[in-house]
């Protein structure tokens, strides 16, 4: 049965890398400053305990991703976690945007 090939891998419910939107594609020098609008913001935002920026409403009906300090070209976008949510602890590989699990 080809189902059973699978019990041996790691079941993860992460993406193996960071979404190439979620990763600074300019320097952003100024707090609050637009990231990205929210067509261009990822599902999966990362998450950190050392946010580098915000989801925040404009209006009625947009979302906005504004710098919380500087943002350097290249550097990975993140959020602050939901308190309500549990999160596995990774490291970034910033060259490959791979995603190692911290153990």
């Amino acid at each position: 049965d080809d189902d059973d090939d699978d019990d041996d891998d790691d079941a993860c419910n992460a993406p193996e890398g960071i979404d190439p939107r979620a990763i600074a594609t300019r320097d952003f020098l100024t707090i609050g400053e637009t990231i990205l609008t929210e067509e261009q913001i990822p599902d999966e935002m990362p998450r950190s305990l050392d946010p580098n920026c915000e989801l925040v409403e404009q209006g009625e009906d947009e979302v906005l991703l504004l710098s919380l300090r500087p943002v350097l070209c290249g550097e990975v976008l993140a959020i602050a976690p939901s308190d309500h949510e549990e999160y596995e602890e990774v490291e970034v590989d910033l060259s490959t945007g791979e995603m190692n699990r911290i153990t």
